[in-house]
């Protein structure tokens, strides 16, 4: 199997349990070995008090991608830490995409930049998170599942 296959491998399996995410209409775009995409659309339960995108709900979208880019390695990750910086308003209606790429991994410890962006890309949030990951694998490399 290449990297890529086991990290979709091990994300789809991931994502099996991930029931919040499907809850926020979270969509999984793209897995890589290291990176992974994921988009939104913002609707009325993603809004805050002013009308526009409510920051849990874009964290929420970028903690997502993290998460799964944390887990392509086909080790069990979980989020560390986390923090964002929202950078523009979104609104009803807009496509968020968040791409998580994973800077650097070193033992059980990795460090990933997340940047979140509107259908006219602009940068809407970024953010920088820690992972820590487990032995235990998602999947069986030598059957492919």
């Amino acid at each position: 199997m290449t990297p890529d296959e086991i990290a979709q491998q091990s994300v789809a399996a991931f994502a099996k349990g991930d029931s919040g995410t499907a809850a926020m209409g979270i969509e999984i775009v793209e897995v890589q070995r290291g990176r992974v995409v994921t988009r939104m659309t913002l609707g009325p339960a993603h809004l805050n008090g002013h009308g526009t995108g409510h920051g849990g709900a874009i964290f929420f979208l970028g903690i997502a991608a993290f998460g799964y880019a944390a887990n392509t390695n086909n080790r069990r990750g979980a989020g560390q830490q986390a923090s964002v910086n929202f950078l523009a308003p979104s609104v009803p209606g807009d496509i968020l995409t968040a791409e998580a790429r994973e800077v650097q991994a070193t033992g059980r410890s990795a460090l990933y930049d997340v940047e979140i962006h509107n259908q006219k890309g602009e940068l809407v949030a970024a953010m920088r998170a820690m992972a820590r990951s487990s032995d235990k694998p998602w999947i069986d490399t030598e059957t492919g599942g």
